[in-house]
């Protein structure tokens, strides 16, 4: 009876999710006339940017192979999905607060609507890019393509925690907003998107390692390029932060439900 009861309610909460995630993509593609694609100019702006840069300067990756512009995606796309993950996360429950009111809907219920339309747009673009440049320039095959993606989703748990933790931070300070961005400016220098953790000195190795996101970069470019074998991941650090993350979002959102179902329009 138990697990009838547990599984109907699983079931009952995806088709929230399902039909939440849905009405963010309606709503995106009422704002712009890219819609949903929006998200994707970002990442692959930065993605062809960083290619013509570093091209010119003839920067190459050996363990990574002769293509920078899948170097760097390995690195960005795992990135922009917890650093866009979580601001989706907050402002879709920011926009769709007024559905609060209908049976079963819940907080946490729009911010992974948020979070997982985010995240299905990054592994699009990380899938795509994969595929043409394999067909089109004759790159070899990512070593474990499957696995490559867990990073990103287990980044998207991450997100999730953050977006619960600045929701509820909002709920009292409305200026927090403006401090998470200022301190998480830097995220994308640190994580290494242009670089591999050990082409850095071991003094700043040492720091780099506390950040959980650039273990992420890591992780996907270890099991992406079949000669890149980093030994600066650590699984178990990196699933500490992943799992950690995610219980912390759950608790701090049931702990505060009521602010923020409360919390003015």
């Amino acid at each position: 009876m138990a697990t009838t009861t547990l599984s109907g309610t699983f079931v009952a909460q995806s088709r929230i999710i399902w039909t939440v995630a849905t009405r963010l993509l309606q709503l995106k593609t009422r704002e712009s006339p890219l819609g949903v694609f929006s998200s994707l100019i970002e990442p692959l702006a930065m993605i062809l940017m960083m290619t013509l840069v570093f091209s010119t300067i003839r920067m190459r990756v050996p363990q990574a192979g002769d293509y920078l512009m899948l170097f760097f995606m390995t690195g960005i796309i795992a990135i922009n999905v917890f650093k866009q993950g979580q601001m989706a996360g907050e402002q879709g429950y920011m926009r769709l607060r007024r559905v609060l009111g209908l049976p079963h809907v819940r907080p946490i219920d729009l911010m992974v609507s948020g979070i997982f339309t985010n995240t299905l747009v990054m592994i699009s673009l990380f899938l795509g890019m994969t595929v043409f440049f394999c067909v089109v320039y004759d790159a070899p095959w990512p070593q474990n393509l499957m696995l490559s993606l867990a990073a990103p989703v287990c980044n998207s748990f991450i997100a999730l925690g953050f977006a619960s933790l600045n929701a509820v931070i909002k709920t009292w300070f409305k200026f927090w907003g403006v401090i998470w961005s200022t301190v998480t400016m830097p995220l994308a220098i640190c994580s290494g998107m242009f670089y591999t953790a050990e082409s850095m000195p071991l003094s700043v190795q040492k720091i780099l390692f506390y950040n959980p996101i650039l273990h992420s970069t890591e992780f996907v470019r270890s099991v992406y390029f079949e000669d890149y074998n980093s030994g600066f991941f650590s699984p178990a650090y990196y699933f500490s932060w992943v799992i950690g993350a995610l219980v912390l979002g759950l608790l701090l959102e049931r702990t505060f439900r009521y602010r923020l179902l409360n919390v003015k329009q």
